[in-house]
């Protein structure tokens, strides 16, 4: 366990054969010693134990420095008489374990390794709202891992992490933008979302929320996908710092393929790697309506010369002046379609000023959704104001 997970380091490699079964206990104590070794002898001599594993002394046996906490944690946190065994993606990405690749069914490992959750695919129905679950997947996965000491109650235990994933996977996220770029078999699907749960533990400013964005690679044949995480997939940064998905597609933030542990479940038992198939599909059926229709950046102003009214319940109204004090003047229900006069003006942009100029999304969203930014339009002779938020 103080090996490498890399292939041909100098130090022993972590590589779990197919088949095989890794499990630890904590120390035993012979009962035929009687009276010897007292309960307080043996804690003292577990306390030892752990004092040497996790000493200075180790550095220059492994590369990772000492041994994992996790790993400490699973030691002693199981009874002598009983066994815990890492059979789960998590465990073996925590611990830093590797699988062989289970193209090399001849064992020579010249091509390297994959770990396990690598080498897992996921097909799903064709639409947005399935890539979009499907990243948040993943984004949540992430988000557990990169920050699993802060969802443990006590020491690690992977029930925690399994019921605090299984909570942060109920709650939707937003859609930032999505791109799809498509290729010989399909499509490279690229999706930025806005959880407000992938927050920074411990930090209690703005600067918490994060974003997330995936990279999959996706096959489209019929009603459904078959998805595939690209490497490397999956990033967050603040919020604050989103501007759009082209420029973080640009490698301004650092793309990571070790955070995540792939697209099934958090609880699901590792498989023998000979049984995993990856299909490799030749071709593709053309990209569905969804994904060549792309989600538009948002803007303040609107340019074209006809909005939708969108996002009320029945209606909106239409003010003289613009702004939530201006005298109402008539109603226009949901759905109906208005005049926009001079396409890209927009009133009320003092409090916005700077965040109507950028790029930044997430300050441009916040002015829109806080009436900040009004839009003149014409609607059946009539001229008057319209909220931003309600115009698409």
């Amino acid at each position: 366990m103080f090996g490498s997970n890399s292939y041909r380091s100098a130090y022993q490699d972590k590589i779990l054969e197919p088949g095989a079964k890794l499990g630890f206990h904590s120390p035993f104590i012979d009962p035929r010693l009687g009276d010897k070794y007292s309960g307080d002898v043996a804690f003292a001599g577990g306390i030892q134990i752990a004092n040497l594993l996790s000493s200075a002394t180790y550095k220059t046996s492994t590369p990772m420095g000492v041994l994992p906490v996790e790993l400490l944690s699973i030691v002693f946190g199981t009874p002598p008489d009983q066994m815990h065994y890492v059979d789960t993606c998590a465990e073996m990405h925590i611990l830093g374990i590797s699988t062989p690749d289970i193209e090399e069914v001849n064992w020579s490992y010249r091509d390297g390794f994959r770990d396990c959750e690598t080498n897992e695919a996921v097909t799903v129905s064709n639409s947005l709202e399935a890539v979009v679950e499907t990243a948040h997947r993943v984004c949540t996965f992430s988000h557990v891992l990169r920050y699993r000491k802060w969802f443990s109650e006590e020491s690690y235990k992977l029930n925690d992490l399994v019921s605090f994933t299984k909570k942060l996977l109920t709650e939707k996220p937003e859609i930032l933008d999505y791109s799809v770029i498509t290729s010989r078999a399909g499509g490279r699907i690229n999706i930025a979302l806005d959880g407000r749960n992938y927050r920074v533990p411990g930090w209690m400013t703005n600067a918490a929320a994060q974003f997330c964005v995936v990279q999959l690679d996706g096959t489209f044949i019929g009603n459904k996908i078959d998805l595939t995480l690209h490497s490397p997939y999956v990033t967050f940064g603040s919020l604050n710092d989103y501007t759009d998905l082209g420029s973080v597609l640009e490698q301004y933030f650092n793309f990571n393929s070790a955070q995540a542990f792939g697209l099934s479940s958090l609880s699901l038992k590792f498989p023998p790697p000979f049984k995993l198939k990856i299909k490799k599909i030749q071709q593709s059926d053309a990209l569905p309506p969804w994904a060549r229709k792309q989600k538009l950046s948002l803007a303040c102003g609107i340019s074209a010369s006809e909005a939708i009214i969108t996002k009320v319940t029945s209606f909106t109204n239409l003010r003289q002046k613009a702004g939530l004090n201006g005298r109402v003047i008539g109603q226009i229900s949901l759905g109906e379609k208005v005049s926009v006069v001079n396409p890209g003006d927009f009133l009320r942009y003092d409090r916005c000023a700077a965040a109507c100029k950028g790029t930044n999304q997430n300050a441009i969203k916040q002015c829109i959704d806080n009436n900040d930014v009004w839009i003149e339009v014409q609607y059946n002779g009539r001229r008057g104001f319209l909220s931003r938020k309600f115009l698409e």
